[in-house]
């Protein structure tokens, strides 16, 4: 079909004066105004979306579902620190019953604030009551699967609201949730796979832009909640699409104060009582965290933007990844941030949409969240081709210097999910256009065929719980207390975090997204006492009770070694009790 005929703008005057349903300024459908099937509310909203997505998920990663009770659905580095914070949570909730935001078991003896951490304790929390009759492994498998399943539903309800289509939100659900960004997050970033939250929060500042009621505003405050439970890159981006909305709005209804009006006034007041009971206690906390120790470990922004053709070039994270690797191997970013391919069918399907975008007043909104993280994703530098063009300078600078807590993120390229959401909800406005008339219909068949080629992805990791006899020491009641290692080949960190759920002993050292400044500066000590073997300090000093070493070390430890066999590293490792040394 021809994209340059005026059959779309035909198309979109008949949808807007017949056969849409009832859109209000913000985008969104009225209530009872949309078309669902027979079967019942409850079974078309949600029982069959979530089912289709479940199914898809199964099939698109077959064989994982076969490996759910055997296998962790991850890597063996970020994955397993995400397994760690499940284990955390768990046990400073329900053992140690204290806050799950600090921790002496990693970086002992100092502990360390895990405000600035990726813990998204909204999984943590859902976590312990999943392991109440599930194993730690079954339990993040199926957080996993439901970040999946219950993100293209989210996404499905706000594509449903927007554009009235059910076939079209079902593919809106199943573009975001099965995208690129998503299946390549999920080699470890759990914060990242937990997406779900995102359409949710902007489903509710619909409703409450649109009717602004209490209930309302405490369902948008709620959503916004559950989004920074799970990440704070995702709620900075809500923060930054809800300010475009009330700007927007402001615009559409010729009224910059629209929200200090009467009917706003319980609502906003209600929305910003519930945030600060909620979101508002945790960003104290992080906040004050970072202003008596900095947080240091951000990633360069210039590092991780987004090269401009990685949303048209399909990345590492496709299928058929080695016939684009010509592309996607020249770019800096590594292939789990560079692999944000959006797909031609889905640009089909946006070119229809904005043709037609009269049909749906808010649709302009949409428009705008597309363009303006698409903007932002690319870094401070325009990047072309795996090369920065460092005479086009983009605004994502003038960000930084707006809003300082996007520094302590630097990952640009991250912004594309906001594109991905718009999108996709954009995508399902293409559907309705182009189903609304009968003599174009036929183009959906080979367009989804082709959206299901362009989003087959790579398989996601399973790997097998990793095991090492040290850990049995440890773990035994004879074998408490903290541990150092000094290794020239150290365990991995994600690999050391999962060994500490299994021997529940304090580590030094440990590996945290970020730690602070003052932890690194004492970390420098721990490691030159290692380094000059002065064990005796570190055991009578800083209470370490065990040395884990690789290595055939010149320096004496004047203890008996126990000689394990450590699978992760394929050869001998000796762990030395050298707290025996302040005894008597």
């Amino acid at each position: 079909m021809p994209i340059g005929d005026d059959s779309i703008a035909t198309t979109a005057t008949r949808f807007s004066t017949r056969d849409r349903p009832q859109v209000n300024e913000a985008g969104g459908s009225g209530a009872g105004a949309t078309t669902f099937p027979k079967f019942g509310t409850l079974l078309s909203r949600f029982v069959v979306p979530l089912g289709f997505y479940f199914v898809a998920f199964c099939v698109l990663t077959w064989p994982r579902i076969t490996q759910f009770s055997t296998h962790f659905f991850c890597d063996a580095g970020d994955g397993l620190q995400n397994v760690w914070n499940m284990w955390w949570i768990k046990k400073a909730v329900t053992e140690l019953h204290q806050s799950p935001w600090h921790t002496t078991w990693l970086h002992y003896p100092f502990g360390i604030s895990l405000h600035g951490h990726t813990l998204n304790p909204f999984n943590g929390l859902l976590g312990i009551v999943l392991q109440q009759f599930m194993t730690l492994r079954q339990a993040h498998n199926t957080l996993i699967v439901l970040s999946f399943s219950a993100g293209g539903l989210t996404a499905f309800w706000l594509a449903l609201r927007v554009s009235g289509s059910y076939g079209g939100s079902l593919l809106a659900g199943y573009v975001f949730t099965f995208s690129q960004f998503h299946f390549a997050h999920a080699q470890g970033h759990m914060n990242l796979v937990s997406l779900q939250w995102l359409p949710l929060f902007l489903l509710f500042a619909l409703n409450l832009v649109d009717r602004p009621t209490v209930p309302a505003a405490t369902a948008a405050a709620l959503g916004l909640f559950g989004v920074y439970l799970c990440d704070y890159y995702y709620f900075l981006y809500s923060v930054s699409a809800s300010a475009i909305l009330v700007m927007w709005t402001a615009w559409q209804r010729k009224d910059p104060w629209f929200w200090t009006r009467e009917a706003y006034r319980r609502p906003v007041a209600a929305f910003l009582l519930v945030s600060a009971a909620t979101t508002g206690v945790l960003l104290i906390g992080l906040a004050w965290s970072n202003w008596n120790d900095p947080f240091v470990g951000s990633h360069p922004a210039d590092m991780f933007s987004l090269d401009l053709l990685a949303l048209v070039i399909p990345g590492g994270h496709w299928r058929f990844a080695p016939v684009t690797a010509g592309y996607w191997s020249r770019l800096k970013v590594n292939i789990h941030e560079s692999s944000v391919y959006v797909g031609y069918g889905v640009l089909f399907l946006l070119v229809c949409a904005w043709r037609g975008r009269r049909a749906v007043p808010g649709l302009s909104y949409w428009f705008i969240v597309l363009a303006f993280f698409g903007v932002m994703a690319l870094g401070p530098v325009l990047h072309l081709w795996g090369r920065a063009v460092p005479f086009l300078p983009l605004p994502y600078s003038l960000l930084e210097v707006a809003i300082p807590w996007f520094r302590l993120s630097g990952v640009p390229v991250r912004m594309v999910v906001m594109v991905t959401l718009a999108a996709a909800v954009i995508a399902a406005v293409g559907v309705r256009l182009l189903w609304a008339v009968e003599t174009r219909r036929w183009v959906l068949v080979p367009l989804l065929i082709l959206i299901g080629v362009e989003y087959v992805p790579w398989p996601i990791p399973a790997i097998a719980p990793p095991n090492t006899d040290f850990v049995e020491v440890l773990g035994n009641p004879s074998g408490h207390g903290a541990y150092i290692e000094a290794s020239a080949e150290p365990l991995r960190g994600g690999t050391a975090l999962y060994f500490q759920t299994q021997h529940e002993q304090p580590m030094a050292f440990g590996y945290t997204s970020r730690t602070s400044q003052s932890v690194e500066r004492k970390e420098a000590e721990l490691r030159r006492l290692a380094g000059t073997g002065q064990w005796q300090t570190l055991a009578c000093q800083y209470g370490i009770r065990w040395l884990l070493t690789d290595t055939e070390r010149s320096l004496p430890v004047p203890t008996k070694p126990v000689v394990l066999w450590t699978q992760e590293r394929e050869k001998k490792a000796r762990l030395y009790e050298i707290g025996a040394l302040c005894r008597g």
